[in-house]
């Protein structure tokens, strides 16, 4: 078993099975204290409950005792009752060692397809942990909508019921990059990831000037108010372009929002001081100018064709390929970018968002002020705005690793956004939601229930 720490009380299947699982739980962990039996030498499994969503039992793990080879492919909540260090061994003897502290919980993902390990006990202490696992495949149903916003035809992916929580992307994706993260907050929300206009199945218009900052926010205030529901505040995370969005929009309408969240997203004030005052930023943007046809001796402009075999390819290198690699995507999820990148036109619609609101900067080595007639301008695409202050609560989760948009602008993050909590991933980059997937659903999940998440936090694995 390998888990991430969490609060008892409202983490992963404790918050799908609500007050039932919590009292159920409460009544569980005492009666296993008390009518423990002495152990076995080898490990045991006793029976707790099972309703028609989950299964518990308490798993009794004696000194120097191992599992056979096995895996898990449900999500899970394990909570340590007499905790201690377990170690989990794959097959090709990498070792993992999780410590288990009495009376705190541990959320833990399914695991990859094909992945197998062993439990060992390599301590001279009984450990005994109480496992609550979900009936319910590790797959998640998404439901396929359409609404009808803004003259555009806006295709969504949904999961759940309850207060929207509402998932914007970046370039070059679409709605599916959210999926783990839809899906834990599904349990007691609607989550929603939308394709944004020109994105995937939405509608694709046809130059520039749709694509301009205006009709972006406009979007997503008459989206959220016909999915969500008029007069009803919702929560926004957002992604690099969704978050340049999701940042103007709570200027425009911070009566709409709960909470704010963004993921690796440049604050358009920050983003233009960091464009005009950081080198290494400028050095960083310099695809900005290959995608507004700012092309330097040298320079090759993007293939703008959308069809299988460039989608394919695509797919075969980069984040998605890594994301295969590494057991956390199937080929089946590969297929899915496939198809989203496979649409006509849908290359040209996401790089008309930089076009039509000059995301580049005004100069760098390669190329000189004088040869760029445009450059980014947050008091441009900000004009109208209710107010440039931020004070929804914000939590911003950073990938530090992400070579696009660096880490000092976090500096100075807080002048613009006075309620707010940051969260760092060490060792991640700009696609941190797919790298650490569970984590940062559960950063999200605290977040929009705790009103005492960390004003400064960072991710650290197997720290006790």
């Amino acid at each position: 078993m390998r888990g991430h720490v969490a609060r008892v009380g409202r983490v992963g299947l404790v918050g799908l099975l609500g007050v039932f699982v919590v009292s159920g739980l409460s009544r569980t962990l005492a009666f296993s204290r008390t009518s423990a039996q002495s152990p076995k030498p080898e490990m045991t499994r006793v029976p707790q409950f099972e309703n028609d969503r989950a299964v518990s039992w308490k798993s009794v793990i004696p000194p120097h005792t191992e599992s056979t080879l096995h895996r898990h492919d449900r999500y899970r909540t394990v909570i340590g009752i007499a905790g201690g260090d377990l170690t989990t061994i794959d097959p090709q003897g990498k070792k993992t060692v999780t410590h288990y502290e009495a009376g705190k919980a541990y959320w833990q993902e399914p695991m990859p397809p094909g992945a197998m390990h062993q439990d060992v006990n390599e301590t001279g202490q009984t450990i005994e942990l109480m496992v609550v696992e979900e009936k319910q495949s590790a797959t998640t149903a998404f439901e396929d909508h359409y609404a009808d916003v803004n003259g555009m035809r806006l295709h969504y992916a949904s999961v759940g019921k309850g207060p929207l929580v509402l998932f914007l992307h970046g370039y070059p994706s679409f709605w599916y990059q959210w999926k783990d993260q839809m899906a834990e907050m599904g349990r007691d929300h609607l989550a929603v990831g939308l394709d944004m206009r020109g994105y995937n199945l939405s509608s694709r218009p046809e130059g520039l000037e749709p694509y301009t900052m205006p009709h972006l926010v406009e979007d997503l205030r008459q989206f959220a108010e016909k999915v969500g529901g008029k007069g009803r505040k919702f929560v926004l995370v957002a992604h690099d372009w969704g978050a340049n969005v999701a940042w103007v929009f709570a200027m425009y309408h911070p009566e709409m929002l709960e909470k704010l969240v963004i993921v690796n997203g440049a604050h358009p004030f920050i983003s233009e001081r960091e464009l005009r005052e950081n080198p290494a930023q400028r050095y960083a943007s310099n695809y900005f100018f290959v995608f507004n046809k700012y092309l330097a001796p040298g320079e090759q402009p993007i293939d703008e064709r959308d069809s299988k075999d460039s989608a394919t390819r695509r797919a075969h290198t980069g984040f998605v390929d890594a994301e295969v690699k590494s057991g956390r995507y199937t080929e089946e999820d590969r297929q899915a970018w496939i198809d989203a990148w496979s649409q006509p036109g849908s290359t040209t619609a996401g790089l008309n968002y930089y076009r039509a609101n000059h995301r580049n900067p005004p100069f760098n080595d390669r190329h000189p002020a004088s040869t760029i007639p445009h450059s980014w301008s947050a008091k441009e695409v900000t004009a109208g705005a209710k107010s440039t202050i931020i004070r929804t609560p914000t939590l911003v989760i950073w990938g530090m690793k992400d070579t696009a948009i660096l880490s000092s602008h976090l500096s100075g993050l807080d002048k613009w956004v006075p309620n707010l909590s940051v969260k760092l991933y060490p060792d991640d980059d700009h696609w941190v939601m797919l790298e650490k997937n569970t984590s940062v659903a559960q950063d999200i999940r605290r977040f929009v229930d705790d009103k005492d998440f960390p004003k400064e936090s960072v991710y650290r694995p197997n720290v006790r």
